[in-house]
């Protein structure tokens, strides 16, 4: 855990019924162009059993994604208890909803993924607005509003490939996402888009 206190905890969720990553980036407010990569406080994936009905695979997602939500509430108390007030929280999911047929070289969602995606993004939404004792303000962002294709390049790259740019990337950015999953490596990229959107206001 860093040294210095953050002025906010921000949570990046980047869900889906196979694996929803979560990551804490621990936003100290630095704006010098060398600052270090903002630290990484918590992270974890969520995944639903591959096989059953829909309905039985998202309540055992649900059950699964308030354990975890609860596990960060109490991490956030700790980090408050430390800092001697309360450290604001802004939570920020990506609307994976959003995701449609761009056409040849790029990835098609087919409508009973879509739908399936849709419900996993519905659970996390209301399971994050139901959890949290002290309502977090929760953003959401869409692929093409997010995903940083000035920084990696706009030429040529299919979905799957953005992907695994935006992942090596990160991995690069922030050492301590060497063994993250790749959902939580892509919920920590999320929360970085949304402290450099959101940073004039901090």
């Amino acid at each position: 855990m860093p040294d210095a206190r953050p002025r906010r905890i921000i949570l990046g969720v980047d869900p889906s019924l196979t694996a929803t990553g979560f990551a804490a980036l621990l936003d100290d407010g630095s704006r010098a162009p060398a600052a270090p990569a903002p630290g990484l406080g918590f992270a974890h994936t969520v995944r639903a059993p591959a096989k059953g009905t829909l309905y039985d695979r998202l309540n055992d997602f649900w059950s699964k994604l308030l354990a975890v939500l609860e596990e960060f509430e109490v991490y956030v108390g700790s980090l408050s208890a430390q800092a001697g007030e309360s450290v604001p929280v802004d939570v920020v999911i990506e609307d994976a909803t959003s995701l449609r047929s761009r056409g040849a070289g790029h990835a098609k969602v087919n409508a009973l993924s879509a739908a399936r995606l849709g419900a996993a993004v519905g659970v996390v939404m209301v399971t994050v607005a139901g959890t949290a004792h002290v309502r977090w303000p929760v953003t959401t962002y869409t692929v093409d509003e997010w995903v940083p294709k000035r920084r990696l390049g706009r030429g040529g790259w299919t979905a799957p490939v953005q992907h695994d740019r935006v992942v090596a990337f990160y991995r690069d950015y922030q050492p301590a996402l060497a063994q993250a999953s790749d959902d939580e490596v892509m919920a920590y990229a999320l929360a970085c888009f949304h402290r450099e959107r959101t940073r004039e206001a901090h």
